[in-house]
């Protein structure tokens, strides 16, 4: 296929950027993705698309867990460097690679999932459908159980329906605001 339909998913763009943290062989990486969507409210689920080819790719299917977050755009630079082999910036190892962003790297305790420390919010992420279609991308459903906060100091379990807030908050890019109901929505507490 050429011309326009080779690169449809450019018609869609610009998109948000999320990261996605996996562990493997007890290496950490953190990847920026675009492909990122919810696809249910009860329960609530989002599904994410990974090239193939990528590393992450396959740690998603050795994993049961990952971690999501938005990316900011005062962290451009280290999402540029964390998706290295995409942005062409000088690809190194993943270990490598996350000690070159200014961001702070934080290790979740039970899971060991990498996520950034700096005032976003992360999404943990069980891993509950692989899907491989005849395609170059992998999808991945996942079900969020538990977020930090932007403030990255407060651990919160969360449970229905406060997740669905805090998913759709994190996917649209809104934080502290509904859209749907145009008031604060009060998920801190």
């Amino acid at each position: 296929m050429n011309g326009f339909l080779s690169n449809a998913h450019r018609f869609i763009s610009p998109r948000p950027v999320f990261l996605i943290g996996t562990v493997s062989n007890n290496k950490h990486n953190i990847i920026p993705i675009t492909n990122v969507t919810q696809i249910s409210t009860e329960p609530s689920e989002l599904i994410v698309s990974i090239y193939k080819e990528w590393e992450t790719s396959s740690s998603l299917e050795n994993l049961d867990h990952c971690t999501l977050s938005p990316l900011y755009e005062e962290y451009i630079e280290d999402g540029w460097k964390l998706g290295a082999k995409y942005s062409g910036w000088k690809y190194v190892e993943p270990e490598k690679k996350l000690e070159s962003i200014e961001t702070s790297i934080g290790i979740d305790n039970q899971t060991g999932l990498p996520y950034l420390q700096n005032k976003i919010p992360i999404l943990f992420c069980k891993i509950i459908k692989k899907l491989d279609y005849s395609s170059d991308h992998n999808l991945f459903v996942l079900r969020p159980y538990k977020y930090i906060s932007e403030n990255g100091l407060e651990e919160h379990e969360v449970k229905n329906p406060d997740l669905n807030k805090i998913v759709f908050q994190v996917i649209q890019g809104v934080f502290g605001i509904s859209i749907r109901k145009n008031k604060k929505l009060e998920y801190y507490k």
